[in-house]
């Protein structure tokens, strides 16, 4: 495969030259189709020879890098580019291999990466990537832990080789957004954390201002008890002392009034001994 970039009126073309030993199924999906995350591209022929000119836009992922060190929103937004560009590549049928992923030939446009693709490709896909997580390495900001846990984690499990290309993506995708997630939310658990004690104390004084009112009522409601028993008693007594002293002390009148001193003590005392047993 032969590389050329040209610049036209109608743009900038990055041209793949030498396609004869592509198959005519590969060609025809990708002059045919517009695939999502590859730039839209068309089959010529020149001077008899076949090749594929793509359309580029944006800046190149080298020059990218050489402007600012990549972030990790710049490795989030490259990595979910690649994972999505995997999955359109086999709903065409296209073999992964034929993905270019040197980093002058991916493209950053418009928020997202694009790629290229040569349908004649004989280095496998495994070199590609792994050349590719070598390459990052060198263009991500140090500073940046994120950046550093996306590229450094890639680079490890491409090295391992013990996962295809796409379950290193999901992997590298998830995990620091998982760590990031975390580490936002945690002033907010902290925070329901805290209304959630304060709730509970307020609940609790309640309940004590709560059963103490009730406890209060209680005594309240139990109060004109005894003091009906003591009025009995009192009573009583003050009519035995009129009996005796107005010689009117008859068998029967000392006797109801001793019967009700009775009764009001034996009240008194019983609604005491409920109150020491409640």
């Amino acid at each position: 495969m032969k590389i050329e970039y040209q610049k036209q009126a109608q743009g900038s073309f990055l041209i793949l030259e030498e396609m004869e030993r592509a198959s005519a199924f590969s060609l025809q999906m990708l002059a045919e189709n517009e695939i999502s995350g590859l730039f839209p591209c068309s089959l010529q022929n020149f001077n008899g020879e076949k090749r594929l000119s793509y359309a580029v836009c944006g800046s190149d992922l080298e020059t990218l890098a050489k402007r600012q060190a990549l972030t990790a929103a710049d490795m989030q937004t490259l990595f979910t580019a690649l994972y999505l560009v995997l999955l359109k590549l086999q709903e065409y049928f296209l073999p992964a291999d034929g993905l270019l992923l040197s980093p002058e030939m991916i493209y950053f446009y418009e928020g997202s990466f694009y790629f290229c693709y040569d349908p004649s490709a004989v280095a496998v896909l495994q070199e590609k990537v792994t050349n590719l997580a070598q390459e990052l390495l060198s263009m991500i900001d140090q500073e940046d832990e994120f950046a550093v846990t996306y590229a450094y984690q890639f680079y490890k499990l491409v090295r391992e080789d013990s996962l295809g290309l796409e379950a290193i993506l999901t992997r590298i995708i998830e995990k620091p957004r998982e760590k990031e997630n975390n580490t936002e939310s945690l002033p907010e658990e902290r925070k329901q954390s805290e209304e959630t004690g304060k709730e509970r104390k307020e609940k609790e004084i309640q309940k004590k201002h709560t059963e103490g009112e009730a406890e209060e009522n209680v005594k309240n409601k139990k109060a004109p008890v005894p003091l009906l028993f003591t009025c009995v008693i009192f009573l009583s007594l003050i009519f035995i002392g009129y009996c005796i002293c107005t010689g009117r002390n008859s068998a029967i009148t000392i006797a109801f009034s001793v019967f009700f001193c009775c009764c009001g003590m034996l009240g008194n005392a019983i609604f005491y001994l409920y109150r020491r047993s409640h």
